[in-house]
């Protein structure tokens, strides 16, 4: 997940490959489509434009890498404890009861966004209902234990957020 400042499409561009990533907007966006023969004269004309861009990439390299990892080896709650504290540090409103996620998530989406059956999903949130470490306001998650969720995640993960220009996050 990217949250703005963001770069996508750059490394097809400079592959000269067709596009591989498929991007969805949560909220409103300003987006800025840049040529590729501009784009990659760019990178050539500019030291700066190139080092930044480098290091923006081996970012989401290990980003990609550990989220890699999770999808091979972590439970389903862990993965979601993961997905849930992504959304969290990106999209949260502070309330009476805790912190609300301001993106509307279905148990589908959760599913699809960590790769596994949504009822899979529903057990884990299921248990943590029960548990009080999240409740449901409409399509709203809130993380009324933020400190529980966060303990459920993957032991020093990187987060799959990622924001050009900021250096790794860790989730737990």
């Amino acid at each position: 997940m990217f949250s703005a400042p963001a770069v996508f499409g750059e490394m097809e561009c400079i592959a000269s490959i067709p596009h591989l990533e498929s991007v969805a907007c949560l909220e409103a966006v300003e987006l800025w489509a840049i040529p590729a023969e501009r784009f990659l004269s760019s990178l050539d004309d500019s030291p700066r434009l190139a080092s930044g861009l480098a290091r923006d990439l081996a970012q989401r390299l290990c980003i990609a890498a550990q989220h890699e990892r999770s999808l091979a080896f972590d439970p389903v709650p862990t993965r979601l404890a993961n997905m849930l504290c992504t959304y969290l540090d990106l999209f949260f409103l502070p309330t009476a009861s805790g912190a609300r996620i301001r993106i509307p998530l279905s148990q589908e989406e959760l599913s699809q966004s960590i790769g596994v059956a949504a009822k899979s999903v529903g057990r884990a949130l299921r248990a943590w209902l029960d548990e009080g470490i999240v409740a449901k306001e409409g399509r709203h998650f809130v993380v009324c234990k933020p400190d529980a969720l966060r303990a459920l995640c993957t032991a020093g993960s990187l987060s799959i957020a990622h924001s050009t220009g900021e250096g790794l996050r860790r989730v737990g």
